[in-house]
């Protein structure tokens, strides 16, 4: 193991690196991410998913039962969330980086998590969606 690890110092090193600064920012951060089957367990402790794209992407396909705000709007409508500041709520997007972005502005929500991967996780674990509002 020792002989592969020097022949290949640069690439380990390069990897302990980036898996290193990888932790550190999502130490850094606090934010809580769940793939999508512990996100399902998380909201059915009374939580919430709620899907912060724009109307139309929501339209094209959710997860059942989430409400949609989308994120430019959800600085102003924070207070719709107030019943769910102690509660399981999981922000979802298309693919996890507006979710993150989002939930800075739902600071005081204790349980409040992000969705791994956002809906494109959702689809590749092949869990059920709606067309319905």
């Amino acid at each position: 193991m020792w002989d592969f690890i020097l022949a290949n110092f640069f690439w380990v090193f390069t990897g302990a690196l980036a898996a290193a600064g990888l932790a550190w920012t999502f130490a850094r951060d606090g934010v809580q991410s769940l793939n999508p089957n512990q996100a399902v367990l998380f909201v059915k402790q009374g939580g919430l998913f709620l899907d912060v794209r724009a109307v139309g992407e929501y339209a094209k396909g959710h997860i059942a039962q989430s409400k949609n705000l989308p994120a430019d709007e959800l600085q102003n409508r924070v207070s719709d969330l107030n019943k769910y500041k102690d509660k399981p709520l999981v922000l979802v997007c298309q693919n996890g980086g507006q979710s993150r972005q989002a939930l800075k502005q739902l600071a005081g929500f204790s349980q409040a998590r992000i969705s791994a991967g956002g809906m494109g996780a959702w689809r590749e674990a092949q869990l059920p969606e709606s067309k319905r509002k």
